[in-house]
C-alpha cells in the first residue's frame, strides 16, 4: 500500500484555493453586474490569481516543505485579493463574502485559534477602515448593550446603528 501525503492539510488548502479562484472567474464573468468597480483590472486579478492557485498547487501537491514555505505568502495574497474583490464587487453583502471563511479556515487548518483570530481581526479592521473611503457602510443589529464577549461589545460601540447608517 502507497504511503499517504505526509502533509494533506497543504492539498485541501492549495485544492479549496484553485477551485474558489476558478469559480469566482467563472462567477464574475458570468454575471454582467458584477464587478460594480474596475471590470478589466477585476477579470485581470482573478486571472492571476487562477494561475497562481495553480502554480501553488502543482508546487506543493507532493511536497510538504514547499507547503510549509509557501503557506504565510499564500495566506497573504489569499487576503489580498480577498479585500479588493470585496471593494470591487457589493461589499460584505457580495457573495465573494464567502471566500472570508476559506481564509479563516485556512488559517486554522495551518496555525490555530490564535492565528485564525489574528487574522479574522486584520480583515475586519482592515474593512471597516476602508469602508468609509470607498463608500461601504458597516452597522451593528440592535442588540442589547450587554455582551457576554469583550471583543463583540467592543466593535459593536464603535459601529453606527443600522438604522442610522442607511438614513
Amino acid at each position: 500500500m502507497a504511503a499517504g501525503p505526509l502533509q494533506p492539510s497543504g492539498r485541501v488548502i492549495a485544492g479549496g484555493r484553485l477551485l474558489l479562484a476558478s469559480l469566482f472567474l467563472i462567477a464574475v464573468w458570468a454575471d454582467s453586474s458584477q464587478p460594480t468597480h474596475w471590470n478589466a483590472g477585476v477579470y485581470a486579478l482573478l486571472a492571476a490569481y487562477v494561475a497562481w492557485s495553480l502554480a501553488v498547487t502543482l508546487l506543493v501537491w507532493n511536497d510538504w516543505w514547499q507547503d510549509a514555505r509557501l503557506a504565510a505568502p499564500a495566506h497573504v495574497i489569499d487576503v489580498a485579493v480577498f479585500m479588493t474583490m470585496l471593494y470591487a464587487t457589493q461589499g460584505y453583502t457580495s457573495p465573494y463574502f464567502t471566500f472570508f471563511i476559506f481564509i479563516l479556515l485556512a488559517a486554522a487548518i495551518r496555525w490555530g485559534w490564535r492565528e485564525t483570530a489574528v487574522t479574522a481581526g486584520a480583515i475586519i479592521a482592515t474593512a471597516v477602515r476602508t469602508s468609509s473611503a470607498v463608500g461601504m457602510t458597516f452597522c451593528r443589529l440592535s442588540r442589547s448593550s450587554t455582551s457576554r464577549m469583550p471583543l463583540e461589545s467592543l466593535i459593536s460601540t464603535s459601529l453606527p446603528p443600522c438604522s442610522e447608517a442607511f438614513r
